[in-house]
């Protein structure tokens, strides 16, 4: 049995790599080097038009930029570990006692 399944990408190569550029030398200060490129180039290829309704190339490209910032961070051999605290304030929610 054979699953064939449609994918349309989210952004043209040229739209996102214009505003990945953009974003670099915002951020950097110059364009992205070869390896920030090959990094781009899978994000381009993950990003799917149906999980990225909504998000513009620029947004995406700050999110890689800032990603790429914290993982340049990681000595070699080293593990680096990224947290987020999300916290939930409603009136819903009760406590167990």
């Amino acid at each position: 049995m054979t699953a064939v399944v449609a994918t349309a990408q989210a952004y043209t190569s040229s739209a996102f790599n214009k505003a990945a550029r953009k974003v670099w030398q915002k951020k950097f200060g110059s364009d992205p080097d070869t390896a920030a490129q090959a990094f781009l180039d899978q994000v381009l290829g993950d990003a799917l038009a149906e999980d990225l309704e909504g998000i513009k190339a620029t947004q995406l490209a700050e999110q890689a930029a800032e990603f790429w910032d914290w993982a340049k961070g990681r000595g070699e051999g080293k593990i680096q570990v990224r947290a987020s605290v999300t916290i939930c304030r409603s009136s819903s929610w009760r406590s167990g006692s």
